[in-house]
């Protein structure tokens, strides 16, 4: 059933979103839309299209990053391990992410999941990458572990529902981990990251039920290896 009033507040809040986005967004038609706004009385902004086009690159669903579906949960996860959210001194918040060319199929599936086109990304080096801009990435993304300059000063991910951590888990693993199988020793998961989100992400595998001993790695500048056991 449509949320007229989740309508309203998301198109009255975001000044970026237009009408046709708005009717994307919801799966609604023009007239139905007319009639809610009218009913609730939103006044219809004026000669959006060209607001749009000179304050923005990008138009992307602002609404996907403020979600709680399964969707959402996996590219939060992928965006902690291979994403960053920051703000140059002289510019607007930016939500960047950069996968190899290899994993196309993910950067296709981001696309369609935020509402781009597939030409809504370019190409550097061995990589594709989406970067999206706007003032709506000052929110606190915190719940997600998702900071400005993670990879130095990382907060662990605050409680997540059960039905969404599993895949949040699993773009954690996507974005800078793998899983592998050896016929002697069975299936091995890694994962590279910050030692505080690593920790986070063993004590959380083990509450889902995971038994099997797990091993933290330490790498210096060196490549040298030094092996802690994590009860």
């Amino acid at each position: 059933m449509l949320d007229e009033i989740k309508v309203c507040k998301t198109y009255k809040e975001n000044k970026q979103i237009s009408l046709n986005d708005i009717k994307k967004m919801f799966n609604i038609n023009r007239y139905d839309l007319d009639r809610i706004l009218s009913k609730n009385k939103i006044i219809k902004r004026k000669n959006q299209s060209k607001y749009i086009q000179k304050n923005r690159k990008l138009f992307f669903n602002e609404q996907f990053f403020l979600q709680k579906t399964p969707e959402t949960a996996y590219f939060m996860g992928f965006c902690l391990a291979d994403g960053s959210l920051f703000k140059p001194k002289n510019g607007n918040w930016t939500w960047y992410i950069g996968i190899h060319f290899k994993d196309f199929c993910i950067i296709k599936m981001f696309l369609k999941w935020l509402n781009l086109k597939n030409k809504d990304y370019y190409k550097y080096k061995y990589k594709r990458i989406i970067r999206l801009t706007g003032h709506f990435f000052s929110k606190d993304f915190s719940n997600w572990g998702i900071v400005p300059n993670k990879t130095y000063e990382a907060v662990k991910p605050k409680i997540i529902s059960k039905n969404l951590i599993k895949p949040f888990l699993i773009g954690l693993l996507d974005g800078d981990g793998s899983i592998s199988f050896d016929k002697k020793r069975g299936y091995k998961i890694s994962l590279v990251c910050n030692t505080k989100i690593i920790k986070w992400f063993i004590k959380t595998i083990k509450s889902l039920g995971y038994t099997e001993k797990v091993t933290l790695k330490k790498y210096s500048k060196k490549i040298m290896e030094q092996n802690d056991n994590i009860s």
